[in-house]
């Protein structure tokens, strides 16, 4: 950094600072937008769950369970062909107990058709047990003991990021004994913010490039001033007192200042010895004349 000028240096500090702040500013936005976005959407599904949910008679699930009613089957899955039907942000909804067997496995009830046919595909019948992602057992463990609708966190699998509601059923016993999900795509509303933020990114670089260039030539009108200073000092060092700097009220106004008056008095200090030795000079010169007489 010694061989740095002291103008590149500013410049340098300068966009530093800008750049800090610049990401500060960035990072604390997307935070900000991504909890605004992650609110918004959980809003939304939970009131999408609400009122689907409610078009479901737990009397008529406990019974599904217990007998496996092909009608009632058929019934279920039909309420969550149309729930995906008519709601776009929603994957899927479904029916699962709250076992928790091995602390993630519950029991398979109902869903939409897609959901079910995959699932006999694998084996998987009504009783039989899923294993369910972790963000979903633990919203499960959540729900079973508040007795209340909740919310899991953001999760992602192979097929996308989702965000499910889980709505409790209660048995006649006042037990939950299974749960009304769906998931809603995450992506839909995440995807919107990466794609603000890689926007936001490319403009901050190019803002960057900018705002070091302007700087760069801000400061370069600031210290063609001090130049003329160093230039004065060198013409001074050389014996050259001829160039007057110009004068202001800023700081290197008042150094310029300074520096004319130290030029003059010394060009008068100069001139005033040229004087001496020119007079001592012919005095010698006379002295010389008479002794040679």
């Amino acid at each position: 950094m010694k061989n740095i000028s002291v103008k590149t240096k500013i410049v340098f500090f300068a966009s530093i600072i800008t750049l800090l702040v610049s990401i500060s500013t960035t990072v604390i936005n997307y935070h900000m937008n991504m909890t605004a976005t992650i609110n918004l959407l959980t809003q939304i599904s939970k009131q999408t769950v609400d009122a689907w949910s409610d078009q479901i008679n737990p009397n008529n699930v406990e019974k599904l369970v217990k007998t496996q009613d092909p009608e009632l089957e058929k019934e279920m899955v039909k309420h969550f062909d149309t729930l995906s039907k008519f709601q776009p942000q929603v994957a899927q909804g479904y029916l699962f107990g709250v076992e928790l067997k091995n602390g993630t496995d519950t029991s398979v009830i109902a869903g939409p058709t897609v959901l079910m046919d995959d699932f006999n595909k694998k084996g998987l019948f009504i009783g039989d047990y899923y294993t369910q992602p972790k963000s979903i057992a633990d919203a499960i463990t959540k729900m079973k003991e508040n007795g209340q609708q909740t919310v899991s966190t953001i999760y992602t699998d192979s097929y996308g990021t989702w965000l499910t509601v889980l709505e409790p059923l209660f048995d006649h016993n006042g037990k939950v004994f299974a749960y009304y999900g769906v998931d809603f795509d995450a992506d839909l509303y995440l995807n919107g913010e990466y794609e603000k933020i890689k926007i936001t990114l490319i403009i901050l670089i190019l803002l960057l490039i900018f705002v070091c260039f302007i700087q760069y030539v801000f400061i370069s009108y600031l210290f063609r001033p001090m130049n003329d200073v160093l230039n004065k000092i060198e013409k001074m060092n050389e014996g050259d007192y001829s160039t007057e700097l110009n004068e202001s009220d800023d700081e290197i106004g008042k150094i310029s200042t300074k520096i004319n008056e130290m030029s003059n008095q010394l060009s008068k200090n100069n001139q005033a010895d040229a004087k001496k030795k020119r007079k001592f000079s012919m005095t010698s010169n006379i002295d010389q004349e008479n002794n040679d007489q």
